[in-house]
Protein backbone atom coordinates (compact mmCIF):
# COMPACT_ATOMS: atom_id res chain seq x y z
CA UNK A 1 0.00 0.00 0.00
CA UNK A 2 1.11 3.40 -1.01
CA UNK A 3 1.98 6.24 2.00
CA UNK A 4 -1.08 8.11 2.68
CA UNK A 5 -0.42 11.61 1.43
CA UNK A 6 -2.31 14.37 2.90
CA UNK A 7 -1.59 17.90 1.13
CA UNK A 8 -2.02 20.36 3.52
CA UNK A 9 -1.34 24.36 3.67
CA UNK A 10 1.85 25.58 3.87
CA UNK A 11 3.68 27.13 7.29
CA UNK A 12 2.51 28.31 10.41
CA UNK A 13 -0.95 28.88 9.43
CA UNK A 14 -1.65 25.24 7.60
CA UNK A 15 -0.06 23.91 11.09
CA UNK A 16 -2.19 25.96 13.08
CA UNK A 17 -5.65 25.31 10.94
CA UNK A 18 -4.91 21.69 10.84
CA UNK A 19 -4.49 20.57 14.74
CA UNK A 20 -7.46 23.56 15.31
CA UNK A 21 -10.31 21.47 17.26
CA UNK A 22 -13.00 23.88 18.49
CA UNK A 23 -11.30 27.78 18.06
CA UNK A 24 -11.94 30.93 20.09
CA UNK A 25 -11.90 31.30 24.03
CA UNK A 26 -14.03 29.31 25.86
CA UNK A 27 -16.13 31.06 28.17
CA UNK A 28 -16.59 29.53 31.80
CA UNK A 29 -18.87 29.34 34.00
CA UNK A 30 -19.35 32.53 36.14
CA UNK A 31 -20.81 31.40 40.60
CA UNK A 32 -23.16 33.73 42.45
CA UNK A 33 -21.78 34.79 45.45
CA UNK A 34 -22.24 32.60 48.39
CA UNK A 35 -24.35 35.46 50.60
CA UNK A 36 -26.67 35.59 47.70
CA UNK A 37 -30.39 34.58 48.35
CA UNK A 38 -29.29 31.55 45.18
CA UNK A 39 -26.30 30.61 47.08
CA UNK A 40 -24.68 27.76 44.46
CA UNK A 41 -26.43 28.71 41.39
CA UNK A 42 -24.21 28.85 38.13
CA UNK A 43 -25.00 31.41 36.35
CA UNK A 44 -23.27 30.97 32.44
CA UNK A 45 -21.93 34.04 31.03
CA UNK A 46 -23.44 34.65 27.40
CA UNK A 47 -21.86 33.04 24.30
CA UNK A 48 -19.26 35.58 22.50
CA UNK A 49 -21.07 35.84 19.21
CA UNK A 50 -18.69 38.90 18.49
CA UNK A 51 -16.40 36.06 17.05
CA UNK A 52 -16.88 34.44 13.69
CA UNK A 53 -18.99 31.23 14.28
CA UNK A 54 -16.13 29.77 11.70
CA UNK A 55 -13.63 30.77 15.05
CA UNK A 56 -15.85 29.52 17.22
CA UNK A 57 -16.44 25.55 16.01
CA UNK A 58 -14.64 23.80 13.25
CA UNK A 59 -16.86 21.31 11.31
CA UNK A 60 -13.60 19.50 9.91
CA UNK A 61 -14.93 18.95 6.79
CA UNK A 62 -11.41 19.27 5.28
CA UNK A 63 -10.41 15.87 6.59
CA UNK A 64 -13.70 14.16 5.85
CA UNK A 65 -11.63 11.94 3.36
CA UNK A 66 -9.29 10.76 5.82
CA UNK A 67 -11.78 9.87 8.57
CA UNK A 68 -13.90 8.24 5.79
CA UNK A 69 -10.68 6.23 4.93
CA UNK A 70 -10.63 4.80 8.60
CA UNK A 71 -14.30 3.70 8.65
CA UNK A 72 -13.90 1.88 5.17
CA UNK A 73 -10.74 0.46 6.09
CA UNK A 74 -8.77 1.77 3.28
CA UNK A 75 -5.43 3.60 2.37
CA UNK A 76 -5.79 7.44 2.11
CA UNK A 77 -4.37 7.20 -1.06
CA UNK A 78 -6.03 4.66 -2.31
CA UNK A 79 -9.57 6.53 -1.56
CA UNK A 80 -8.24 9.39 -2.83
CA UNK A 81 -6.87 7.89 -6.45
CA UNK A 82 -10.58 6.23 -6.61
CA UNK A 83 -11.75 9.96 -5.77
CA UNK A 84 -9.76 11.18 -8.40
CA UNK A 85 -11.48 8.91 -10.87
CA UNK A 86 -14.47 9.85 -10.86
CA UNK A 87 -15.70 8.13 -8.18
CA UNK A 88 -17.96 9.49 -5.35
CA UNK A 89 -17.23 8.33 -1.42
CA UNK A 90 -20.91 6.61 -1.41
CA UNK A 91 -19.93 4.05 -4.68
CA UNK A 92 -16.29 3.20 -3.47
CA UNK A 93 -18.58 2.44 0.08
CA UNK A 94 -20.47 0.40 -1.67
CA UNK A 95 -17.40 -1.38 -3.23
CA UNK A 96 -16.16 -2.01 0.54
CA UNK A 97 -18.89 -3.74 0.82
CA UNK A 98 -20.91 -1.28 3.16
CA UNK A 99 -23.64 1.10 2.76
CA UNK A 100 -23.24 4.51 1.55
CA UNK A 101 -25.80 5.52 4.00
CA UNK A 102 -23.67 3.66 7.28
CA UNK A 103 -20.88 5.71 5.77
CA UNK A 104 -23.17 9.15 6.10
CA UNK A 105 -24.70 8.68 9.13
CA UNK A 106 -21.01 7.95 10.89
CA UNK A 107 -19.46 10.94 8.94
CA UNK A 108 -22.50 13.26 10.22
CA UNK A 109 -22.33 11.56 13.83
CA UNK A 110 -18.48 12.66 14.22
CA UNK A 111 -19.20 16.36 12.95
CA UNK A 112 -22.38 16.59 15.08
CA UNK A 113 -20.58 15.54 17.82
CA UNK A 114 -18.24 18.60 17.14
CA UNK A 115 -21.20 21.14 17.32
CA UNK A 116 -22.63 19.84 20.85
CA UNK A 117 -19.13 19.72 22.09
CA UNK A 118 -19.14 23.03 21.09
CA UNK A 119 -22.68 24.40 22.63
CA UNK A 120 -21.18 22.48 25.55
CA UNK A 121 -18.62 24.29 26.08
CA UNK A 122 -20.72 27.54 25.84
CA UNK A 123 -18.88 28.71 22.24
CA UNK A 124 -21.73 28.16 20.37
CA UNK A 125 -25.73 29.38 21.24
CA UNK A 126 -28.26 26.81 20.48
CA UNK A 127 -29.65 28.47 17.68
CA UNK A 128 -26.35 28.69 15.78
CA UNK A 129 -25.80 24.55 17.16
CA UNK A 130 -29.31 24.08 14.87
CA UNK A 131 -28.24 25.85 11.68
CA UNK A 132 -25.22 24.29 11.78
CA UNK A 133 -26.37 20.56 12.50
CA UNK A 134 -28.54 21.13 9.49
CA UNK A 135 -25.84 22.32 7.53
CA UNK A 136 -23.45 19.94 8.04
CA UNK A 137 -25.93 17.26 7.46
CA UNK A 138 -26.80 18.44 3.86
CA UNK A 139 -23.19 19.24 3.43
CA UNK A 140 -22.21 15.67 4.17
CA UNK A 141 -24.44 14.38 2.15
CA UNK A 142 -23.75 16.40 -0.72
CA UNK A 143 -19.94 15.30 -0.49
CA UNK A 144 -20.20 11.81 0.19
CA UNK A 145 -22.78 11.27 -3.19
CA UNK A 146 -20.18 13.79 -5.38
CA UNK A 147 -18.50 12.10 -8.07
CA UNK A 148 -15.33 12.94 -8.25
CA UNK A 149 -14.93 14.91 -4.61
CA UNK A 150 -11.55 16.65 -3.78
CA UNK A 151 -10.96 18.99 -0.84
CA UNK A 152 -11.17 22.47 -2.15
CA UNK A 153 -8.07 23.38 0.30
CA UNK A 154 -6.07 20.69 -1.89
CA UNK A 155 -7.40 21.75 -5.62
CA UNK A 156 -8.25 25.33 -6.03
CA UNK A 157 -4.90 26.68 -7.65
CA UNK A 158 -6.33 30.07 -7.49
CA UNK A 159 -6.00 30.17 -3.64
CA UNK A 160 -3.00 28.42 -3.61
CA UNK A 161 -0.80 29.65 -7.18
CA UNK A 162 2.54 28.19 -5.07
CA UNK A 163 3.16 25.13 -4.39
CA UNK A 164 5.63 23.56 -1.22
CA UNK A 165 7.80 20.99 -2.56
CA UNK A 166 7.04 18.96 0.47
CA UNK A 167 3.55 18.20 2.20
CA UNK A 168 3.04 17.04 5.16
CA UNK A 169 1.68 12.96 5.54
CA UNK A 170 0.15 11.33 7.96
CA UNK A 171 3.04 9.81 9.25
CA UNK A 172 4.70 12.65 9.94
CA UNK A 173 1.64 13.83 12.26
CA UNK A 174 1.91 10.59 13.76
CA UNK A 175 5.31 10.73 14.56
CA UNK A 176 5.28 13.89 16.17
CA UNK A 177 1.81 13.35 18.45
CA UNK A 178 3.93 9.42 19.27
CA UNK A 179 1.60 7.50 17.83
CA UNK A 180 1.10 5.08 15.25
CA UNK A 181 -1.03 6.16 11.64
CA UNK A 182 -3.24 3.40 12.37
CA UNK A 183 -3.64 4.99 16.17
CA UNK A 184 -3.90 8.73 14.75
CA UNK A 185 -6.42 7.09 11.97
CA UNK A 186 -8.78 5.44 14.50
CA UNK A 187 -8.68 8.46 16.97
CA UNK A 188 -9.75 10.78 13.92
CA UNK A 189 -12.31 8.42 12.89
CA UNK A 190 -13.53 8.32 16.97
CA UNK A 191 -14.08 12.26 16.86
CA UNK A 192 -10.90 13.38 17.99
CA UNK A 193 -8.95 16.08 16.77
CA UNK A 194 -5.70 16.24 16.65
CA UNK A 195 -5.32 19.13 19.62
CA UNK A 196 -7.13 16.82 21.24
CA UNK A 197 -4.96 13.96 20.55
CA UNK A 198 -1.90 16.25 21.22
CA UNK A 199 -3.56 16.95 24.69
CA UNK A 200 -4.13 13.08 25.61
CA UNK A 201 -0.08 12.61 25.03
CA UNK A 202 0.94 15.93 26.91
CA UNK A 203 1.64 17.89 24.20
CA UNK A 204 0.17 21.31 23.99
CA UNK A 205 -0.85 22.98 20.61
CA UNK A 206 2.07 25.25 19.94
CA UNK A 207 4.06 22.59 20.79
CA UNK A 208 2.56 20.09 17.66
CA UNK A 209 2.74 23.16 15.32
CA UNK A 210 6.62 23.46 16.00
CA UNK A 211 7.12 19.77 15.94
CA UNK A 212 4.97 20.20 12.06
CA UNK A 213 6.64 23.14 11.48
CA UNK A 214 9.66 21.69 11.56
CA UNK A 215 9.01 19.05 9.09
CA UNK A 216 7.44 21.93 6.05
CA UNK A 217 10.81 24.07 6.87
CA UNK A 218 12.75 23.10 3.93
CA UNK A 219 9.94 23.33 2.18
CA UNK A 220 9.01 26.86 3.40
CA UNK A 221 12.56 27.89 2.75
CA UNK A 222 11.87 26.47 -1.00
CA UNK A 223 8.20 28.46 -1.44
CA UNK A 224 9.46 32.07 -0.04
CA UNK A 225 12.02 32.33 -2.89
CA UNK A 226 9.60 30.88 -5.50
CA UNK A 227 8.77 32.78 -8.44
CA UNK A 228 5.05 32.40 -10.31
Amino acid sequence: MKSMKHKMMAGTVAAALLIAGLGGAITHPVYADDDSSDSGTVVTAPVNTSIPLSKRVNLELNLIIVKASGILDMDYDDLNEALKGGKSLASVSVEQGKSAEDLMNKLTDDTLSLINNALSSNQITQAEADTLNKKATEQIRKIVNEAGYQVKEHTDKAKQPLKLQQSLKAEDIAAALGVTKQELNEELNNGKSLSEIALDKGMTDEQLINKLKDVLTPSLQSLIVQKK
